[in-house]
């Protein structure tokens, strides 16, 4: 027999023996360290940008350390993987595949990109294209959460369906992840306020768009069993409504739990017409005040906008989300020409600021670069060793202080004693960028250093693994060497190792743990033609470790798993019936060009030349209708426009050539009709729409001598410089502004021969003075024509000269 006392030693050195030996799992480590956005592990994704253009797209990550470091990034899904090194104090930028980038409007990829570093690094993505970038701070694996509310921004009509994309993106850190998205709108198939469920495995990557005017993704729910990343975006948007011109949206955005009450903002350097703020809520009856003013209160998952123009000190009665939004470049300047454009840019809250940051600045070109600080002591904060004097901060409602620095591409360390914020952005020509410097989430949590995949019936460890050792002793002891570990999960995805000793004693001790692990599946409704019930998912996580001691000559170990489904059964009926047209165009562009050249001889007394352009433009629309065997009738439009340019040169020579240039367009687009009815349990009587189709005679419409064209509303007008246009002066660039997107602008000679095809990328044609063979042109007249569809918009002359 041996005392108690000395047993108890014996239990602790077989305690520290089971974790020195590992039990813990292969390539798992425990250490004390604090949640920041700076990590070892991170798993992020590229939502879909603007894309395409003139200008190809970048992918670009910058990665930094504050110490001598190296690591990887790999795309396991696309085989990519690019080692690097960094240097103290210094970033390096990795070049991601294109392919990267997600594409599908509702669907999964393999494209999560994985990045590990042996010490802590900060990374920050940028979707580089000019004219449409921005970037966002990456968070590591330990920051990650699994509930999250979606922040974008709402549709506008400005430009075509493949960039009207309020959208999100969702990646699995760990296979077999189950994500439930309760979208706040109609989404395609997805009905607001009706969850469905869709499973990710490690390195997944979900998106969901919307293209509809004018939705927004913003207050979507998103919630998982395992930790994911989710970034809120918008492939090119104006910011407010109506401001042009329309620039990529992306930030990878915050677990619930990391939200807040309190912010303080900076106005954004060198913009004159104020920032867009939206606030977010995450519970109902939320009261946003905002520099003493209360807003009104709003409700789970909605948001309010505000333009501001001053600092700003927020406060709110329940966790909200703050997102700063530059606002689009002509908020300043009404001119053609401006540098700014938007960006969206998280606001940590005053209780996560941190003491340290190193943050990257883009060394792609941008006209300028800021960063923006807060605290609560000015001149407080040094920038790469050196204070920032106390005079050039601005007060922020007698509390707090802030101040806008302009800084150089690179790496830039900040630091204080005290706690401050800091959010980088910069600005090019009608193109932005902008992120958070970094932020500090919660202190001394372990933490672990990569996150498992694996088989989907291996349970794998999650965020905070935790020792509980329990134990009940009696007077008497016998020790044998008997170890069980055993695996209890918690609701909170906590990987909880509980190591079991069976130890006979006289009277036995007897070690029942019995762990209740109940997932519950979730039936998702997957069509709308179906009346299908909902099954919301109520999983019970009960560690219930039981040490009971007993009076049995046999020591017995006796692990009980109990599975107990508690599913909620919710029919969410479908109570609808619509008949809904879908126009789909099918234009047909068929340009003709007969160039005639008819020369006489007239003799001419006296030296003269007196150009004399003619415009002639004919239109000609005819009217058929065509019935379908739909429940409506809609008359099919066939428009055929005709656009006749005749300059007549009247050189002084013995000779003149008048040539004709007979230019003709024809759009002919096709119009079906499409029903989808929607059955519903409950009968409604909906009264289908109706057409009533009208014969219009065919006409034709000459104006002589000028074309008068009536262009499609615009928030601008279409504008040429400059013009005469020499290519070896200034930049070399001729702009024609306001291009309507899959619209195109067309040069041609006085002859009629075609010179260039231009698009436009962000709404603008440039021309660099060359044919399309690459050729420079010759100097001279040329007509250009902007159309849409085979509709002119506008016909114009300009100069082309050669000088040096």
């Amino acid at each position: 027999m041996v005392s108690s006392t000395r047993a108890f030693k014996l239990l602790k050195i077989l305690l520290i023996s089971l974790i020195c030996a590992g039990v813990w799992g292969a390539g798992v480590t425990l250490a004390g360290a604090a949640i920041t956005s700076k990590g070892t592990e991170f798993w992020l994704s590229f939502p879909r940008g603007f894309g395409g253009g003139s200008t190809p797209t970048t992918l670009q990550l910058f990665i930094s350390s504050a110490t001598d470091n190296s690591g990887q990034v790999q795309i396991p899904g696309l085989g990519f993987t690019a080692p690097y090194t960094v240097a103290a104090g210094a970033s390096t930028q990795i070049f991601i595949p294109t392919a990267a980038e997600a594409t599908s409007a509702d669907g999964i990829a393999a494209i999560g990109i994985h990045v590990t570093a042996i010490n802590q690094v900060s990374v920050y993505g940028l979707n580089y294209v000019q004219f449409a970038s921005d970037g966002y701070t990456g968070l590591p694996v330990e920051a990650l959460g699994t509930s999250y509310m979606v922040c974008s921004y709402k549709n506008e009509t400005y430009s075509s369906s493949s960039l009207i994309s309020t959208e999100f993106a969702v990646v699995g850190t760990q296979d077999c992840t189950h994500v439930t998205i309760t979208p706040r709108i109609k989404v395609g198939s997805h009905l607001p306020g009706v969850p469905y469920v869709i499973t990710l495995y490690q390195g997944d990557v979900y998106q969901l768009q919307d293209s509809t005017v004018p939705d927004d993704l913003t207050g979507t729910q998103i919630s998982s069993d395992k930790p994911v990343a989710v970034f809120g975006a918008h492939a090119c948007d104006f910011v407010p409504a109506g401001v042009p011109s329309c620039n990529h949206l992306v930030e990878e955005l915050w677990p619930l739990q990391y939200w807040g009450t309190e912010f303080l903002t900076m106005p954004l350097a060198t913009r004159t017409g104020g920032d867009t703020i939206r606030f977010i809520s995450s519970s109902n009856a939320t009261t946003v005040t905002v520099n003493g003013t209360a807003l009104l209160p709003l409700q789970k998952g909605w948001s309010v906008d505000q333009n501001e123009i001053i600092p700003l000190y927020v406060t709110s009665n329940n966790p909200i989300y703050v997102m700063q939004f530059s606002n689009g470049g002509t908020q300043d300047n009404s001119g053609l020409t401006y540098i700014a454009d938007p960006t969206m840019i998280s606001i940590p809250p005053i209780n996560e600021f941190d003491t340290d940051y190193l943050i990257s600045i883009p060394t792609t070109v941008f006209t300028g670069n800021y960063e923006n600080v807060v605290t609560s002591i000015a001149g407080s904060v040094t920038f790469d060793g050196a204070p920032i004097s106390g005079a050039s901060y601005s007060s922020i409602q007698g509390a707090y202080w802030g101040v806008q620095l302009s800084v150089s591409p690179g790496v830039h360390h900040l630091t204080s004693s005290i706690p401050f914020g800091v959010v980088a952005y910069g600005y090019g020509n009608a193109d932005a960028y902008g992120y958070p410097g970094g932020i500090y989430f919660s202190s001394n949590t372990p933490v672990p250093t990569f996150t498992p995949g694996g088989s989907c019936a291996s349970p794998t460890p999650t965020n905070s693994p935790t020792l509980t050792p329990t134990l009940t002793l009696t007077n008497t002891w016998t020790v044998t060497r008997t170890r069980t570990p055993t695996l209890t999960f918690t609701s909170t995805q906590t990987f909880t190792p509980t190591w079991t000793f069976t130890i006979t004693l006289t009277p036995t001790l007897t070690l029942t743990p019995s762990p209740t692990y109940s997932p519950t599946p979730t039936r998702t409704p997957t069509d709308t033609l179906t009346f299908t019930p909902t099954f919301t998912p109520t999983p019970t996580f009960t560690p219930t470790p039981t040490f009971t001691p007993t009076n049995t000559d046999t020591p017995t170990f006796t692990p009980t798993i109990t599975n107990t489904p508690t599913p909620t059964d919710t029919p969410t009926p479908t109570s609808s019936t619509s008949n809904t047209p879908t126009l789909t165009p099918t234009p047909t562009l068929t340009p003709t060009i007969t160039p005639t050249d008819s020369p006489t001889n007239t003799p001419t007394p006296t030296p003269s030349s007196t150009p004399s352009p003619t415009f002639t433009m004919t239109f000609s629309q005819t009217l058929s209708n065509t019935p379908t065997n739909s429940p409506t009738t809609t008359p099919t439009t066939t428009p055929t426009v005709s656009i006749t340019s005749t300059p007549t040169l009247t050189p002084s020579a013995t000779s003149s050539n008048t040539p004709t240039l007979s230019l003709t367009s024809t759009g002919t687009p096709s119009l079906t009709p499409t029903s989808t009815p929607t059955p519903s349990p409950t009968p409604s009587a909906t009264p289908a729409p109706s057409f009533t189709p009208t014969d219009t005679p065919t006409g034709s419409y000459t104006p002589t001598p000028t074309v008068t064209l009536t262009p499609p509303a615009s928030p601008c007008e279409i504008h040429v410089w400059p013009n005469p246009f020499n290519p070896s002066k200034g930049d070399g660039v001729l702009k024609i502004s306001c291009v309507p997107d899959r619209g195109e602008v067309d040069v041609y000679t006085l002859s009629g021969e075609l010179a260039r095809n231009l698009a436009p990328l962000a709404n603008m044609c440039t021309w660099d003075g060359r044919n399309n063979n690459g050729a420079p042109v010759s100097p001279g007249i040329y007509f250009y024509v902007v159309q849409k569809g085979g509709q002119g918009l506008q016909v114009g002359k300009l100069l082309v000269l050669i000088e040096n």
